[in-house]
């Protein structure tokens, strides 16, 4: 997960609440605007998925403010999402991702 710089938020560089991350992955379903298959998402016209995505830190949902395919890459998903209020500060604070009723393995990052 990056922060707004696209710096990693761990420990060196930890999160605080109210941030907006960046999440990169993948297998969160169809879009809109889908790109022909092997080509990169656009960087004009977003692919959002058209399941509802979900995003937990710290336990606490979080705001889910973007959710596609990340512009001008092929395959990958970018979640951006604001750090709620409330989660406790650590170094390695869980989020999960969820569509569907599917949810992610646990990441971590490191809240301040």
């Amino acid at each position: 997960m990056a922060d707004a710089s696209n710096r990693l938020a761990d420990a060196s560089n930890p999160a605080t609440q109210g941030d907006v991350l960046q999440i990169y992955c993948t297998g969160l379903g169809a879009v809109s605007n889908p790109p022909k298959s092997g080509y990169p998402a656009s960087t004009a016209a977003l692919s959002q998925t058209l399941g509802t995505v979900s995003v937990k830190i710290g336990g606490i949902d979080a705001p889910v403010l973007f959710s596609g395919l990340a512009p001008g890459t092929v395959g990958e998903y970018q979640v951006n999402v604001q750090v709620p209020g409330g989660v406790a500060a650590g170094s390695a604070v869980p989020v999960t991702i969820s569509i569907g009723g599917a949810a992610s393995n646990t990441a971590t990052i490191a809240l301040r």
